[in-house]
């Protein structure tokens, strides 16, 4: 239903297909979009889709979940060209 790139040095360096209802993203194993970064935590956001559009929340009050440059502590919808970024230094978009 949708893509995810995480971005090194402004490029897309990994892509992530978001088909599921809800995509967890963080370091845990079981997460379905798992990043190695230590500034990620185990469980740190969640996509999940109103319609046709995807909605992030953060799951965690440790570490910081940005849309735009944004906090968004009660979720952001987000559009194609939004950037995430998770822990302060992780990019997706």
């Amino acid at each position: 239903m949708g893509i995810l790139e995480l971005l090194g040095d402004g490029r897309p360096a990994a892509r992530y297909q978001v088909t599921g209802k809800r995509t967890l993203i963080g370091r845990a194993a079981h997460c379905d979009i798992v990043l190695e970064s230590t500034a990620v935590s185990r469980l740190h956001a969640s996509l999940h889709w109103i319609g046709r559009v995807p909605v992030l929340q953060s799951l965690t009050v440790n570490s910081t979940t940005l849309v735009n440059g944004q906090s968004i502590p009660q979720g952001a919808s987000l559009g194609p060209r939004d950037l995430i970024i998770l822990g302060g230094e992780v990019y997706l978009r």
